[in-house]
C-alpha cells in the first residue's frame, strides 16, 4: 500500500486524540477498507489484526508483571490507567479481527 501525500505512516496523533479514540470500534487502520470485495485484502487485514493482538498481549503481560514489582503509587497508576487503556485497545483490535475473520468467510476465502 502506497502512502498518500501528507499521510503519517506511524499514525502519530496527539495523546489526547489517541486516548479518545483508543476504544472506538469504528476506527480503522490506514488503508483498511471494510467493504473490500477481495478475499486477499480481507486475509491481509485479518493477519494485521492478529499481529497487533499478539503484540498487545505481550505489552499487557509485561505491564502486569512489572506492575507487581513497582511501588504502590506506580502500581496504582498502571492498574488504574495504563492497563485499562491497553485492555480497551485490545478489545477494539479483537473486534476488528473478528470482523475480518467473518469477512474472509463471507468472501469465500476460508479462514
Amino acid at each position: 500500500m502506497k502512502d498518500e501525500p501528507g499521510h503519517d505512516p506511524l499514525h502519530r496523533q496527539p495523546g489526547r486524540d489517541a486516548a479518545r479514540d483508543i476504544d472506538d470500534p469504528d476506527r480503522l487502520l490506514h488503508g483498511e477498507d471494510p467493504q473490500t470485495a477481495y478475499p486477499d485484502d480481507a486475509r491481509h487485514w485479518c493477519s494485521v489484526y492478529e499481529e497487533l493482538l499478539h503484540f498487545k498481549d505481550e505489552v499487557l503481560s509485561i505491564t502486569r508483571r512489572r506492575a507487581a514489582e513497582l511501588s504502590d503509587g506506580a502500581k496504582e497508576e498502571l492498574l488504574g490507567t495504563d492497563i485499562p487503556l491497553l485492555e480497551a485497545e485490545r478489545r477494539r483490535l479483537e473486534a476488528r479481527h473478528g470482523y475480518w475473520i467473518a469477512r474472509v468467510q463471507e468472501l469465500g476465502g476460508e479462514s
